[in-house]
């Protein structure tokens, strides 16, 4: 939730700039609006877009949130669950819940998620996670937090084209 009328830098008693308090009454946390601007622009400019949850907590669960390798391991879930339908639900426009094959069907209208253009986006700690599944994807596949860690080769997913970070958190592994 983030209300354009929340202010996301004030003046303090000495004039001086200082960060505004979240969350205040309007806001929960600033940014999002400006996300979903962005996806509103996909959109408006032809592109198909499947948003999942803002913070990337999908399928993993976990302890913490903040897990963006699993987290992009939880994107390559999801196309694969498009693909296959299973696991995966869908909820209409008129409110009817589809399951299985059907939901993936009315989702990508018959296309297969492994075989269509992929772009994979991502806002904030979604940065980290989209980072994270390029390096998957082109270099390596990871997993370090785990007791048995270690390496595989890269997945080598031909129909993931790219990858558009809309935040500054891209360092780090999965930079390259």
């Amino acid at each position: 939730i983030d209300d354009p009328r929340s202010e996301g830098a004030v003046r303090d008693g000495t004039g001086k700039w200082v960060a505004g308090k979240f969350p205040d009454a309007l806001t929960e946390e600033p940014g999002a609006r400006h996300w979903r601007g962005f996806i509103h622009a996909l959109h408006a400019a032809g592109l198909d877009v499947l948003v999942t949850d803002r913070r990337g907590n999908g399928l993993s669960g976990g302890v913490s949130g903040y897990n963006t390798a699993e987290q992009a391991n939880d994107i390559f879930r999801e196309l694969e669950q498009l693909d296959s339908g299973d696991g995966f639900r869908a909820l209409t426009p008129s409110g009817e819940v589809l399951a299985g094959r059907p939901a993936a069907d009315a989702v990508l209208a018959g296309q297969r998620a492994r075989e269509m253009p992929v772009v994979i986006a991502g806002y904030s700690r979604g940065s980290y996670a989209t980072a994270w599944i390029m390096h998957k994807n082109f270099v390596e596949d990871c997993s370090l937090d785990l007791p048995e860690s270690g390496c595989r080769p890269p997945r080598g997913w031909a129909n993931i084209k790219g990858a558009i970070l809309y935040g500054p958190n891209a360092g780090g592994l999965g930079y390259r």
